[in-house]
């Protein structure tokens, strides 16, 4: 009994040098040859369910897929088909490429999404809405507003943060 859990002991001990887990320790020889080891079983395995699978399939009214495929040559017709939609996808794509194309040559190396800082300080847009500063920097600096207005397009309030999701009754700072 001492033996054997000595024996576990030097199991465990080396454990991480053990290629099963660790499977870098493989050779590329041996990942192909398991991995071919895995397909040839998987196709045994599902060589073995075929029979009932070719039994259900018949259940399921497969016998007609074979007999229309087959049997009445609707695979030349659904090659056909597949030909055009092939035409199709490449017409379409090659269309797609050109546009992207198009537009890469047009935009590439010209940045049009700066505004001019100016336009964007606070005491500018302070002035444009007619509020304070510190008001706009507030309001600058959060993920969240909710703004009010009243008929004729002026600012009413501003919920401003977490309560701007829930309610437009906390919070508020009024510009007038």
């Amino acid at each position: 009994m001492e033996s054997e859990r000595d024996g576990r002991a030097q199991t465990a001990a080396c454990a991480p040098d053990l290629i099963i887990k660790n499977p870098a320790l493989q050779s590329t020889g041996q990942k192909v040859l398991y991995g071919t080891i895995t397909i040839a079983f998987w196709a045994l395995w599902f060589y073995l369910w075929l029979p009932l699978i070719m039994l259900a399939g018949w259940g399921f009214g497969l016998h007609q897929f074979f007999d229309i495929m087959v049997v009445q040559r609707g695979l030349d017709s659904l090659r056909e088909v597949l030909v055009f939609y092939l035409i199709t996808i490449a017409v379409m794509g090659g269309a797609l490429i050109l546009w992207a194309t198009y537009n890469w040559l047009r935009f590439s190396g010209k940045e049009r999404r700066n505004a001019k800082q100016d336009e964007h300080s606070s005491p500018h847009v302070a002035k444009a809405l007619g509020t304070r500063e510190s008001v706009v920097l507030i309001w600058q600096n959060q993920k969240t507003l909710r703004v009010s207005h009243h008929p004729d397009g002026r600012i009413s309030t501003v919920v401003v943060g977490a309560a701007a999701k829930h309610s437009a009754t906390s919070a508020s700072a009024n510009v007038v």
